[in-house]
C-alpha cells in the first residue's frame, strides 16, 4: 500500500470523515491531482463545487488549514496542507456526506498528525535517497579512477602500475560495500557462503 493510502486509512480511523483524499503538487506546482481516495467516494461530491475548489486551491498556496464550506454555510469538507520545508507539498481533505454541525477538533487533530507523519516519511525518504545516491558516486569514482588509471599505465606500458591501480580500486570498492553493508555482511562471508554451496 503506498503511504498516501495507508495514512487515508488511518486518518478515517481516527476523524469520522467518510472520504479521506490526498491531493499531491503536479511537477510543475501550479496545481493539484488525486494521490488516492479512501473512503465514500460519494462523500467527496461537494469538491465538484467551484467555490471549495478555490478554496482548497488557497488551502494548498497559502498552506494552511482550511473548512470548506458553500457560502458561508455549514462546512462540508477540511483541507490540511502536507508542508515540506515550509512548502506545500499536497493537501490531505476529510469530506462528509451529509455536513456536520462543525469540523471536530479529533478530526482536525487527526487530519495535522497524519499530514506531518506522511510529510516526515517524504523527507525521510528524500534524505535516503541522497545518501544512496552519494554513497553510489563514492563506489563509482573509486572505481572509475582506478581503472582510469590502469587504463592508461597498460597502454604506456606499465603494467605493475595498472595493477597497482586495479588493486586499490578493489580495494576501495570493497571498502565502500563493506561500510554500506556492515550489518548484513560480514567481509567474506560470501566467499565462505559460496565455498559451503560448492562442496
Amino acid at each position: 500500500m503506498d503511504p498516501y493510502a495507508a495514512a487515508a486509512e488511518r486518518v478515517l480511523a481516527a476523524s469520522g470523515a467518510e472520504v479521506a483524499i490526498w491531493f499531491v503538487a503536479l511537477p510543475d506546482g501550479e496545481g493539484l491531482e488525486v494521490a488516492t481516495v479512501r473512503g465514500d467516494a460519494e462523500a467527496a461530491q461537494w469538491l465538484a463545487e467551484a467555490e471549495l475548489r478555490i478554496a482548497l486551491g488557497h488551502a494548498f498556496r497559502a498552506g494552511e488549514e482550511t473548512v470548506l464550506a458553500l457560502d458561508g454555510a455549514q462546512p462540508v469538507a477540511y483541507a490540511q496542507p502536507v508542508l515540506s520545508g515550509g512548502e506545500s507539498i499536497g493537501v490531505l481533505v476529510l469530506a462528509w456526506r451529509s455536513p456536520p454541525e462543525a469540523i471536530t477538533a479529533s478530526a482536525r487533530l487527526a487530519a495535522r498528525l497524519v499530514a506531518g507523519e506522511v510529510s516526515l516519511g517524504l523527507a525521510r525518504s528524500e534524505v535516503e535517497r541522497g545518501a544512496r545516491r552519494r554513497r553510489a558516486f563514492e563506489l563509482n569514482d573509486g572505481v572509475l579512477q582506478g581503472l582510469v588509471v590502469a587504463k592508461y599505465a597498460l597502454e604506456a606500458g606499465r603494467a605493475e602500475l595498472a595493477l597497482d591501480a586495479v588493486s586499490g580500486a578493489l580495494e576501495r570498492s570493497r571498502e565502500l560495500v563493506s561500510a554500506e553493508l556492515a550489518d548484513d555482511v560480514r567481509p567474506g562471508s560470501l566467499a565462505r557462503e559460496r565455498a559451503a554451496l560448492d562442496d
